[in-house]
């Protein structure tokens, strides 16, 4: 059986990316990529009852939202170790962690993302782990 095509999707919204002290990723790609300006969602943003891994899970973020180049990024950096972001940065590193798209209609959008791709290798899951590893030359895992 063949996939059916994939839908086509909208203009990108943002990106996410992990990071471990989102004060810091954002002097960097500030004084490197000039990145920003950056608005902080504050402090502290909790999620009570976000699902993780199936299970409602309460985690906290820091947030923050900047402009790079035509791209809006949002840096995210885990207050705990529960969140799916905690869990990425532990297994992977700082890093791309997702896309993120306006759709009219969700669960429409991820059914017809589905039947295209029935096996799930369009979504993000633990698969991927191999794929998102650091290859920064001079890093541990490059020399892996």
């Amino acid at each position: 059986m063949t996939a059916m095509p994939a839908p086509r999707l909208p203009a990108l919204f943002h990106i996410g990316w992990v990071v471990r002290d989102c004060a810091a990723a954002q002097a960097e790609l500030s004084s490197r990529l000039g990145a920003g300006p950056f608005l902080s969602m504050g402090g502290e943003s909790r999620f009570e009852a976000a699902l993780v891994h199936g299970q409602p899970t309460p985690f906290s973020l820091r947030i923050a939202f900047g402009a790079l180049g035509g791209v809006l990024l949002e840096l995210l950096e885990p207050l705990d170790d529960r969140s799916p972001h905690a869990e990425f940065l532990t297994e992977h590193g700082e890093g791309l962690h997702h896309f993120a798209y306006l759709v009219a209609d969700f669960d429409e959008q991820l059914a017809a993302i589905r039947a295209a791709h029935p096996s799930g290798s369009a979504l993000a899951s633990r698969r991927r782990t191999r794929r998102w590893r650091d290859r920064r030359p001079g890093s541990a895992r490059a020399a892996a």
